[in-house]
């Protein structure tokens, strides 16, 4: 029936939880029978719990005393999400009513909670039934349950979840949003590459063709062509550097500027860069390009690279670059570059018509000179220069002490733009007993005989090369008179030096020479219908 029966058991409490760390509690005394003697009422709770009873040695193993809490935790390591194991159906008495309060029934551990599942009412030892209608007692309290993952605390508001804050809101959506202006830039970028791709292909399959000698470009090729320069292969970057070379604007566009600046303000290798300055600026000889290549050799620590720009300079510029060389031989701290910056201008100053005015700057700026490299950098450029004030500064360095400074005063004497100093090179050569300074200054008289740009009639030709045949002391300096005579000259006072050497020289060699010397100018005599043949004729 629906009704529970007087006869019927007391159901039992709920088994207590076994606190980690404490001591086990000891079984329940076995319940008497309904037909034995009622027993005392149970002791206070604060006295020690009766032991249990203890099975014959010979009795099977009970539920009661084996380990079965061990068991039980070794099997929840082995198997986390296991179903807890079945508990023990544990028999029971009825108890009467006036006899002693049940007694809690115990357990070797606590019943573990699915992590999945949220307990929503108690517990129910697993094998025990619970009556039909009958409700659980409410005196009980019911254990919280465990957490576990993905399992959700339910009770007071203070753990229910939060939503999110205004400042996160605002967060997320500045993320989402640059996120989207990424991923949009990343697809423009994309497509916009590709057309460079397509018209880099276009520029370079133009200019590669031996018969494009102009290659139209605007302001975007351009870039694309100089950007190109930096990633592309070296085969391909000799194409590009001849696109550059032959680019010409369509819109406004300064290339030349434009690839100046490139060159000297991007970060490129020194390879690169002095491509561009030496092969393409230099070609293009544009004077846009010139403020560049010059701020770039003054500033720049590489001497290498500065030494292209200043090249390109030389090209490019005339004489209005001057005062900026001088500059750059004045303030450089590299030799390499002042030295760079000399050639170029001996260079200009070879072409310029004011020769003169440039050589009395230079006398003065020599003078001035804070250390020695520069003050024989402007002694050399004197050289070329010519003019008065630079003939007195070259006559007073040679009688001077300084003998790097009479070194530069001989390369300036070799190099002077007339022959009014050849005279004063001889006089320094003939008394000179230094073992540097005179075969320096043998060898500036030779090359100032051989220059054929200088124009001198036969007298003084012949002159010049018997003074310097006078200081022929070694047999190589011997040997070098007879060979520019051979190359030079068809003319009997050139017989009559080289007959000379074959005459007086100690050395077998030079004796060799200076005879087949001899032969060689009378057969080109001959070829010319002159010398020894046109005497024989008159007599």
């Amino acid at each position: 029936s629906n009704g529970t029966p007087e006869s019927e058991p007391e159901a039992p409490k709920r088994p207590r939880l076994l606190v980690p760390g404490a001591e086990p509690p000891a079984p329940a005394p076995v319940t008497p029978s309904p037909t034995a003697p009622e027993r005392p009422a149970s002791p206070p709770a604060t006295q020690t719990m009766p032991k249990p009873l203890k099975p014959p040695e010979d009795a099977p193993p009970s539920l009661h005393t084996t380990g079965q809490q061990t068991v039980g935790e070794e099997a929840a390591e082995a198997a986390p999400d296991a179903p807890p194991p079945a508990e023990p159906v544990i028999p029971t008495v009825p108890l009467k009513a006036a006899s002693t309060p049940p007694q809690a029934v115990p357990v070797a551990q606590a019943v573990p909670v699915q992590p999945t599942q949220i307990p929503t009412a108690q517990a129910v030892p697993t094998g025990q039934a619970i009556p039909t209608g009958q409700a659980i007692p409410t005196g009980q309290a019911t254990a919280p349950p465990q957490a576990g993952f993905g399992q959700t605390s339910i009770g007071s508001g203070a753990s229910a979840k939060k939503g999110l804050s205004s400042s996160a809101k605002i967060s997320i959506f500045s993320v989402l949003g640059l996120l989207i202006l990424l991923f949009g830039w990343l697809l423009v970028s994309k497509m916009g590459s590709n057309k460079q791709t397509e018209r880099y292909n276009e520029l370079v399959q133009l200019a590669a063709k031996p018969e494009t000698k102009e290659l139209e470009v605007n302001g975007a090729d351009l870039k694309i062509l100089l950007d190109s320069v930096k990633t592309g292969a070296n085969r391909s970057r000799e194409t590009v550097y001849k696109a550059l070379s032959i680019a010409k604007s369509t819109d406004g566009t300064d290339v030349d500027e434009e690839i100046a600046k490139f060159a000297t303000q991007d970060l490129l290798n020194d390879d690169i860069r002095i491509n561009l300055l030496s092969r393409v600026l230099r070609k293009r000889a544009n004077p846009s390009s010139l403020n560049y290549l010059l701020q770039y050799s003054r500033d720049t620590e590489n001497e290498t690279v500065a030494a292209a720009a200043i090249t390109a300079v030389t090209e490019i510029g005339g004489e209005d670059q001057i005062d900026d060389y001088i500059d750059v031989i004045q303030f450089t701290s590299s030799n390499n570059i002042r030295k760079a910056a000399e050639g170029a201008l001996s260079t200009v100053l070879k072409k310029s018509e004011h020769r003169e005015k440039w050589g009395d700057n230079l006398a003065e700026k020599q003078a001035e000179a804070s250390d020695d490299s520069t003050r024989r950098s402007f002694i050399r450029l004197l050289g070329i220069a010519g003019g008065e004030k630079a003939r007195e500064v070259l006559e007073e360095v040679l009688a001077g002490d300084d003998k790097l400074d009479k070194l530069a005063a001989i390369e300036a004497i070799k190099v002077w733009p007339d022959d009014s100093m050849f005279g004063v090179l001889m006089d320094f050569l003939d008394g000179q007993t230094d073992e540097t300074l005179r075969p320096k200054a043998f060898n500036a008289g030779y090359v100032f005989l051989m220059d054929e740009s200088r124009e001198r009639d036969d007298f003084d030709n012949e002159d010049f090369w018997k003074r310097l045949a006078n200081n022929a002391k070694t047999a190589a300096e011997q040997d070098t008179v007879i060979s520019g005579l051979v190359r030079t000259e068809t003319s009997d006072w050139a017989i009559s030096v080289i007959q000379y050497f074959a005459d007086e020289s100690d050395n077998d060699r030079v004796i060799d020479r200076a005879e087949q010397g001899i032969e060689r100018i009378r057969e080109k005599l001959k070829i010319q219908g002159g010398g020894d043949e046109d005497e024989d004729d008159e007599e």
